[in-house]
């Protein structure tokens, strides 16, 4: 089992031999449009769940905004892409709750502990 992800300059590929894996990696630009963090990150309502989208909302500035929008979907990506349906899946039917952002959230690393992750309502 393996996975690959590009963005930009940036590649990386991740193998495991017993379990399935998948990842996803993203650089963070607030700078994504000329309509701001929200007007950006609308595009792409349809793959949000309603939690997530108001836990976006509610952040204080565009940059926080791009960054919790871009952890949820590459966390949703890379899931979709271990179970081996990637853009195919609908991912309003995956939430994560990430009420337990980890302490360095802003600072660009992030290392989760506590996260809860829900199918179709189930966790």
């Amino acid at each position: 089992n393996f996975n690959l992800s590009h963005h930009g300059d940036w590649i990386v590929l991740a193998a495991e031999p017993l379990k399935l894996i998948g990842i996803d990696i993203s650089h963070i630009n607030s700078k994504q449009s000329n309509e701001g963090a929200i007007g950006y990150i609308s595009n792409f309502k349809q793959m949000l769940t309603i939690n997530e989208w108001i836990s976006i909302a509610i952040c204080r500035n565009d940059d926080e905004k791009m960054k919790l929008f871009i952890l949820y979907w590459t966390i949703k990506e890379a899931f979709t892409k271990a179970i081996g349906m990637g853009l195919n899946f609908n991912f309003q039917r995956i939430e994560y709750d990430l009420t337990n952002l980890p302490t360095n959230f802003n600072q660009g690393t992030m290392i989760f502990y506590d996260s809860n992750f829900f199918i179709d309502n189930n966790r």
